[in-house]
């Protein structure tokens, strides 16, 4: 499979970009998020894919977070 690079001016608005995960020490995640501030611990693995997921349809702005970090409480995954 060929690889594609991806320029800089195409990653500002790479949707799902505001939030982040990071492992932890218990096998579970941390989730970032960029515009907050916000941190999210023990998140599972299967709960960070689905949050991704979703996330890659919504823009990287402040709103698209907060769209992402309501829908993963109401889901019980953060």
């Amino acid at each position: 499979m060929a690889r594609t690079e991806i320029s800089p001016e195409l990653l500002e608005i790479v949707a799902g970009g505001a939030i982040g995960f990071d492992p932890d020490a218990a096998g579970t995640y941390t989730m970032h998020c960029e515009f907050s501030g916000e941190c999210y611990y023990g998140v599972s693995l299967a709960n960070v894919m689905e949050t991704a997921k979703f996330g890659a349809s919504i823009p990287n702005t402040p709103e698209g977070e907060q769209q992402i970090i309501a829908w993963a409480k109401a889901r019980n995954y953060i």
